[in-house]
């Protein structure tokens, strides 16, 4: 007994001294008026389910969208993008002769390249509950594990990232080069998807395009924890129970784009830290739904309480409605046909929680 006591101690002690494996982030250029985006979407979607935890998403919309921000058009243009759906994996070049971007089918091996790559850091997001009609605050820390590859500028940003946009209004509707192709999930969906799910998109990006230069000293010591504090203001038209914040450290090495690598990044969803007012909506609620994608049973987990669950296609249309409780439930999907379909809780409180499911 004391030996197995010992054992249990142990490898606790050995959990807690090992650092966070580094994620990698994938940003893809995208729009409403691309057909081919909404299939780049799943794309990355694949990716991110293929390692779990470990590949961080975010969405720049083209500057003739709604959803466009000034930093995600001098990323855009900075990159030399010329067009969508394209991605960059970790601001990184496929190869020394590559421009920045990759096509969708690159984006998997190159996602596997970085992951192999050394952990240099431990970095870390804090968020702690605050109301929404002031200045939100956040906290990054940062601890350099072992020496950078490269000397270099160690430069710390914030992309906020709101997930789940929706919209009637006019440049809200995706287009789909896919509505016509048999077995494909965006089979029937339409040409023009209308109230599409707009996922990750990137909102601002606090520490500038690039990052911060003042966010940390310029030497960093092996082992210290530095920490960086920074603030944003909601725009009227996001909705802070969606809201992600994905901290991103890069290495600046000069003036050239190509060489601004980022080492590691973290994300931490506030929608339910952040306090709204009594006359504002529920707040969002958070669970998950896996496999995603899924082919025959669909496994959820959640907060402890009672629920109304209700499946519907994407177009908004209701398939499914139950009463659930507890902390989890398994639905089948056997029956359904290949596509997209939203999945949405609802509490007592009338909290509310909405994903996008794919069924294969």
């Amino acid at each position: 007994m004391q030996n197995n006591l010992s054992l249990v101690l142990l490898l606790a002690l050995v959990s807690l001294q090992l650092p966070a494996q580094r994620s990698v982030l994938l940003e893809h250029y995208t729009s409403s008026w691309c057909g081919e985006c909404p299939n780049a979407n799943l794309v990355a979607q694949q990716v991110a389910a293929d390692h779990p935890g470990r590949v961080v998403l975010a969405y720049h919309h083209s500057s003739v969208d709604p959803m466009a921000n000034p930093h995600s058009t001098s990323w855009k243009n900075e990159l030399l993008i010329p067009g969508t759906p394209l991605g960059v994996i970790n601001r990184t070049p496929p190869d020394e002769s590559s421009p920045m971007y990759a096509a969708t089918g690159q984006w998997a091996a190159l996602v596997e390249a970085q992951l192999n790559e050394p952990d240099y850091l431990d970095l870390n997001i804090q968020f702690n509950p605050q109301p929404e009609d002031g200045p939100l605050s956040f906290e990054v820390s940062v601890k350099l594990l072992e020496a950078l590859p490269v000397a270099g500028e160690l430069r710390l940003s914030v992309l906020v990232v709101e997930d789940s946009v929706q919209s009637s209004e006019p440049g809200y509707q995706q287009s789909n080069y896919y509505n016509e192709v048999e077995g494909h999930p965006l089979f029937g969906l339409g040409g023009s998807i209308q109230m599409y799910p707009f996922m990750n998109v990137v909102r601002d990006i606090i520490g500038g395009t690039w990052g911060s230069s003042d966010a940390l000293p310029g030497e960093l010591q092996l082992g210290t924890t530095y920490t960086w504090s920074g603030e944003f203001l909601l725009a009227e038209q996001w909705d802070p129970r969606q809201l992600r914040l994905i901290a991103v450290a890069t290495l600046h090495q000069g003036t050239d784009i190509r060489t601004r690598p980022v080492l590691d990044t973290r994300e931490l969803a506030i929608g339910d830290q952040v306090i709204t007012s009594a006359a504002a909506a529920p707040s969002h609620l958070s669970f998950q739904a896996f496999p995603n994608p899924v082919n025959d049973q669909l496994y959820l987990r959640f907060p402890e309480r009672d629920y109304q669950m209700k499946l519907m296609d994407f177009q908004g249309r209701v398939l499914r409605t139950e009463k659930i409780g507890g902390m989890s439930h398994q639905l089948s999907t056997i029956d359904l046909p290949a596509g997209i379909y939203l999945l949405q809780l609802l509490d007592e409180s009338g909290a509310s929680g909405l994903q996008q499911i794919i069924v294969e």
